[in-house]
């Protein structure tokens, strides 16, 4: 397992108290790591950036859905990127 797996791996973990995770993949070309509860999108990243929840927001829309979340191990600023401080 490398790191990025181990990360996501503790968020599932976390998100899984809050409700059903489900995932969303097409064909390999696009991609949400946790779905709760069928309405907030998330996907976990090392990093964040605003060119990812530029990308979940795509495709959240897509899906009928209206928030999404890039949970990033590494503290960004930047709105609709969350930085669990619990993971640190």
């Amino acid at each position: 397992m490398n790191e990025a797996d181990i990360f996501e791996n503790a968020v599932f973990n976390q998100l899984s108290q809050y409700g059903d995770i489900t995932f969303y993949n097409k064909r390999n070309t696009k991609e949400i790591d946790f779905i709760l509860n069928q309405k907030i999108a998330f996907d976990a990243k090392l990093t964040g950036s605003w060119q990812y929840v530029r990308n979940l927001m795509k495709t959240t829309k897509k899906l009928g859905m209206e928030r999404g979340y890039i949970i990033s191990r590494e503290y960004r600023e930047e709105k609709r990127i969350i930085s669990p401080h619990f993971l640190s």
